[in-house]
């Protein structure tokens, strides 16, 4: 069996992959494997532990083409040249790893009979090949409440079972970098509102290193080099700074010795989690910890909100190396669930827990809010109205006349939503679910209000669950002139 699998997305999600990967190899032992990324992350995969091919996506000489030019036909050749000629590898099976357009669009060209992942139907819309593909669309992201981290998400999205083994670095060469008792620090992150200042980092190092005995070995590329580093010769003693200087090789062995990994959001963040290396996670709100963060036994997350501070930082960093109770700016790894642990709002737990109602037919635990329940009963109004709609509709004729209720019913879905967030994942999941329906020529219109229907049936069925109580006292923000209008009370 010929698999190629589309892996465009940044290294840290490439190397979030890894044990999935391993895993699926694991369960395909006569499997050729093929990977599409892009050319400047294909080192990336050095390391898997089994035989791959490598295809980079030649986005950079097509990007610089388009500089020259400016014209974007010679791009376009290239690329269709490019997908022509990997479409004749004849593959047997397609994986697209990267739940993005670009990526729905080239698995979309190839036409793999047997696709796994986002592709597009021939009228190019998007075509979900699988459950999990619509969960990631639907429910995953930073302003989502999804709580399943991306390494489980891969096992699920890839139908497999991970093992302990599939948790290891290969490593290429013996490091020339040899230290004792240090912590590992990255300064870099995936995207700039995800770290400190040059500034901070630098008072940080001081703080650190006046506060706990271990060296600090301090990582990052080239374009991560901070100036502000602190100059103080005791201190400086025991800091290594290798900015720029250390191959990936290097980086592994070094995070995989060091005592405790310290980092942002970042590529190294995922390697420690490779590792199954302790870490200390500084994770800011731009981040969604949940699918991104450590998952190490005896890692910690440490949410920072608005401006850091430095010395609560260090407090927490000196706890997560001693295995102390952290503080409750953090969260900490279950080591009976793997899961995260801390403060959470009820908004999020409420949210989480319809989830988990609506896509895993797990019982809802958490107690709706009053909020939430007058919000559940305004999108059962709505929704009644929308199977009342499709029901009258019988041709083309029916269903131009009825478009603008429909329309209207959509904005008010939206709208609810917006005032009650909690109960996103309803609204996200039914419009995904109905995303899902393959685009169909006009002779099979009433096939199509069929499945529409059956969606719209689905949620009436789910939503029936929770019984509007008329003696709950509410705050009444869903007054359904509101919603019909798309205005929302002061």
């Amino acid at each position: 069996m010929k698999i190629l699998i589309i892996s465009l997305a940044r290294i840290g999600d490439i190397y979030q992959s890894w044990p999935a990967l391993r895993a699926f190899a694991r369960l395909h032992p006569a499997a050729e494997i093929h990977f599409l990324t892009r050319k400047k992350f294909q080192g990336a995969f050095a390391g898997l532990g089994f035989p791959v091919t490598i295809h980079p996506l030649p986005t950079e000489s097509c990007v610089e083409e388009f500089i020259v030019t400016k014209n974007f036909q010679p791009v376009l050749k290239t690329l269709k040249s490019f997908l022509s000629d990997l479409q004749g590898q004849n593959f047997d099976q397609l994986i697209n790893l990267t739940f993005s357009p670009l990526s729905a669009s080239i698995a979309g060209y190839l036409r793999v009979a047997q696709c796994r992942g986002l592709s597009r139907h021939p009228d190019l819309s998007l075509q979900f090949n699988d459950d999990w593909s619509a969960y990631f669309y639907a429910q995953m992201g930073i302003h989502k409440w999804n709580r399943i981290h991306m390494i489980e998400f891969y096992a699920n999205f890839l139908q497999v079972e991970l093992t302990p083994s599939d948790f290891y670095y290969q490593r290429l060469a013996p490091s020339p970098y040899q230290f004792q008792a240090y912590f590992a620090l990255h300064i870099g992150a995936s995207q700039s509102q995800k770290n400190l200042s040059a500034k901070e980092w630098g008072s940080f190092v001081e703080k650190l290193l006046d506060q706990v005995p271990q060296q600090l070995v301090v990582l990052g590329t080239e374009r991560e080099v901070i100036k502000s580093l602190p100059q103080h010769p005791r201190l400086n003693s025991r800091l290594r700074v290798l900015v720029g200087e250390t191959n990936l090789d290097d980086v592994f062995q070094i995070i995989d010795g060091a005592d405790l990994f310290i980092g942002p959001d970042s590529s190294l963040l995922q390697v420690a989690n490779l590792l199954q290396k302790k870490s200390f996670n500084l994770s800011f709100s731009s981040v969604r910890f949940w699918e991104s963060g450590p998952k190490a036994p005896g890692s910690i997350v440490y949410r920072a909100q608005g401006a850091v501070d430095l010395e609560e930082v260090v407090s927490e960093i000196k706890k997560c190396a001693l295995n102390l109770v952290p503080g409750i700016k953090c969260y900490s790894i279950d080591p009976e669930t793997n899961a995260y642990h801390g403060l959470t709002s009820s908004e999020e737990d409420e949210a989480w827990s319809l989830i988990c109602s609506l896509y895993f037919q797990l019982p809802h635990v958490v107690p709706l809010s009053p909020t939430a329940l007058e919000g559940i009963e305004k999108l059962q109004m709505v929704n009644d109205m929308v199977l009342e709609f499709l029901a009258q509709i019988k041709n083309q004729t029916d269903l131009d006349n009825h478009k603008h209720l429909l329309d209207a019913a959509d904005a008010a879905f939206g709208k609810i939503s917006q005032i009650v967030p909690s109960l996103s994942p309803i609204t996200d999941w039914l419009m995904t679910e109905r995303s899902r329906i393959a685009p169909t020529d006009f002779d099979q219109l009433l096939k199509l209000l069929a499945e529409t229907f059956k969606r719209h049936q689905q949620l009436q069925n789910y939503l029936t669950k929770y019984h509007w109580s008329e003696t709950a006292e509410t705050p009444g923000v869903l007054d359904e002139s509101n919603i019909l209008s798309g205005r929302t009370q002061e």
